[in-house]
This record gives C-alpha cells, structure tokens and sequence, in this order.
C-alpha cells in the first residue's frame, strides 16, 4: 500500500475534506480514529495517536515490519 504524500510519520486521513482527500492514504469520517476488520471477525479502533511504525506494519503485512505487542 502506498503511504501517499502523507509520508513518513503519517498514518491516516481523519475527517478530510473532499478537497483534502488523498486517495493513496486511508481515511475515516470518525474523529476517535479508523475502524479496522481484524482477520478473527472483530473491529477495532485505532486511534489517530498510533505510532506511524506500528501503523503500517499492521496495514503492509507484506513489508516484514513487526508490529510489536
């Protein structure tokens, strides 16, 4: 997944405008953060205080970054 022109230290798009919206970059209209669909069925709240590192090795399974606890 491209982190777009967010870039380093960028997670995701909270409540952007349509004329601020980076279609590269994930986005969510709720101002507590993006939900996510787990692989075991469940949703979670990842809060826009995520650690970017942390961020993208859960979102780019691909890239070999550990996620951490």
């Amino acid at each position: 997944m491209s982190r777009g022109r967010a870039g380093a230290g960028a997670t995701f798009q909270v409540r952007p405008t349509l004329s601020g919206c980076d279609k590269s970059t994930p986005q969510t209209p709720y101002s507590s953060g993006l939900l996510a669909a787990m692989g075991d069925g469940s949703v979670r709240l990842i809060g826009g205080g995520i650690d970017p590192a942390r961020f993208w090795a859960c979102v780019t399974p691909a890239g070999g970054e550990i996620a951490g606890d």
